[in-house]
């Protein structure tokens, strides 16, 4: 069979990547699987996609995408696709002539180059290349064959490479982001922000403080004084400054720390300005992320939850932070989602299957795609969940009117 047409007829760019979970704009365009940028440059055509922000302005079909995102070789996309489209996969006879004329020989130092995040820092370089280059002891001269099983061998041990600098980068953050929340807190929250929380959100100030809810008071003395106590490399590596040098948080000025086993491993920025905590763009910013991935959104809010509950306890998942700091101060248990778009990795969801849980999201359109996707998500692992609906649009919405 000739897999690569077969894939090519079954399934089309656009359905890949809503496949892959991208946000895909009106005009078919994603943002690039080769840096990171704000403003989308890759487009999206039926059958095949173009990056603008390439030299040359890099184009592929659906295999290439598959094959650049995941950075895998060809014969393991092809299997796994085959997979996605419901094609049986013996694993011989799969190519198409026009298409891939078999093995060829690369250089040992292009197999590490082609994959390595650009995001590294100078010490997570060497860290890399020296593992790897001790482990396989090559010349840089030396060809591995793709799709080899040395080339397999290179691309595994290279996962754990990066799955322990991944580990090194989270710890790195975890000090700049638990000295960027702690310098917060102790200037104390603002009176306009704390007037919001309080007496318009009716949030306790003890379960605030309990979360370490904090503000963004002097939007420069604090960017100064990050960039005096850290390399700017490290802040924009733990997401705190941009890509052009500049403090992330200017008009989302309330910071929601998210604490993991006490430490601060994350944080989102809540839109206030001008006395008014309305936004005509986003109203909520993470941190810039890396190419590692360690900047991710897609986690739960209060996830230290896991280290008080017991198996068959009920947890109540909501939608966003002040909804779960509305919840908790009334007693319960809860996660929170920080939208439909940030669902937590299968690592996190699996471990809510010995817990009796209960959906408790917002009222509105992406509150009912929300509970439709951890339906959906649970069913998958056997789960029957409960779904609380409420009269009003949202928890501190209801808690508010009483």
């Amino acid at each position: 069979m000739d897999y690569v047409s077969e894939i090519k007829n079954r399934l089309s760019m656009p359905e890949l990547v809503k496949r892959m979970g991208f946000d895909m704009t009106a005009s078919g365009m994603i943002k690039s699987i080769y840096k990171e940028e704000k403003t989308p440059s890759l487009k999206i055509y039926d059958s095949y996609f173009v990056d603008f922000s390439q030299s040359g302005d890099k184009k592929g079909d659906v295999i290439q995408f598959y094959q650049d995102y995941y950075r895998c070789d060809f014969p393991t996309a092809l299997k796994e696709l085959c997979g996605i489209c419901g094609i049986s996969y013996s694993g011989s006879d799969y190519v198409s002539t026009n298409y891939y004329k078999g093995p060829r020989k690369i250089a040992f130092n292009e197999v590490l180059n082609r994959a390595i995040p650009e995001c590294l820092s100078e010490d997570e370089k060497d860290f890399y290349f020296t593992s790897m280059g001790k482990t396989f002891d090559y010349a840089d001269d030396y060809e591995v064959e793709d799709g080899s099983e040395l080339h397999k061998k290179i691309l595994d041990y290279e996962k754990r490479v990066i799955k322990y600098l991944r580990a090194m980068r989270f710890q790195n953050n975890i000090n700049i982001l638990s000295s960027f929340v702690e310098y917060l807190w102790k200037k104390g929250l603002s009176d306009d922000v704390r007037g919001y929380l309080i007496e318009e959100r009716k949030l306790p100030l003890e379960v605030l403080n309990k979360f370490m809810i904090c503000s963004v008071n002097n939007y420069f003395e604090t960017s100064g004084h990050f960039k005096k106590a850290f390399a700017l490399g490290d802040l924009q590596r733990a997401g705190l400054f941009n890509e052009k040098g500049n403090f992330i948080f200017n008009k989302h000025k309330i910071i929601i720390p998210y604490l993991w086993k006490g430490w601060v491993a994350y944080v989102r920025g809540r839109y206030f300005a001008e006395g008014s905590a309305e936004s005509n763009g986003a109203k909520y910013i993470g941190l810039c992320n890396d190419a590692l991935g360690v900047n991710s959104p897609k986690r739960f809010f209060n996830s230290d939850i896991f280290l008080k509950s017991l198996p068959g306890e009920k947890i109540y998942i909501v939608e966003g932070e002040f909804d779960t700091i509305a919840l908790t101060s009334l007693g319960y248990k809860v996660f929170g989602i920080p939208g439909v778009g940030n669902l937590p990795s299968e690592k996190w969801l699996k471990k809510l299957v010995d817990y009796d849980v209960v959906v408790c999201v917002d009222t509105d359109d992406a509150g009912k795609k929300l509970t439709e996707k951890l339906i959906e998500l649970f069913n998958g692992y056997k789960k029957e969940i409960k779904i609380k609906e409420l009269p009003n649009k949202d928890i501190n919405e209801f808690i508010k009117n009483g």
